[in-house]
């Protein structure tokens, strides 16, 4: 199980960081639909974050595209092992594993109710090019 107080393994990693320490993702994944959604917004999908210090600023960072190493992504068994972990330290037991949330359909789509509580924190959703 994933320990956020004992373990520390994302520390470094600022979307990590985030999504475990938010009370209201903690809340999110109590609730098995909505966790689903954010398994599959996770998946096939690339995240960004967004720091707003103007307006002249934030027009430009809209329309450029985000440096690769400013992306995060996530395998479908990471995503899944998110999941788990968020519901396993909301609970206090090991009682969920990525293969929980393993293809749980609608890989890549981003929910309003997910989509939107990430923009609260600044993460925004770029797809893959094709």
């Amino acid at each position: 199980m994933f320990d956020w107080d004992d373990e520390d393994m994302y520390e470094d990693d600022e979307f990590y960081s985030d999504i475990f320490k938010s009370a209201e993702v903690a809340k999110l994944v109590n609730d098995d639909e909505l966790a689903g959604m954010l398994y599959s917004a996770l998946c096939n999908m690339q995240w960004y974050k967004v720091i707003y210090r103007s307006e002249e600023d934030r027009i430009i960072r809209k329309l450029s595209v985000p440096p690769e190493d400013e992306l995060f992504s996530f395998s479908w068994r990471t995503a899944g092992g998110i999941v788990a972990d968020l519901r396993n330290i909301n609970k206090g037991e090991d009682f969920e594993n990525y293969m929980d949330w393993y293809c749980y359909g609608n890989e890549g789509l981003v929910a309003e109710p997910i989509g939107k509580l990430f923009a609260e924190m600044g993460w925004y959703p770029t797809p893959w090019s094709k």
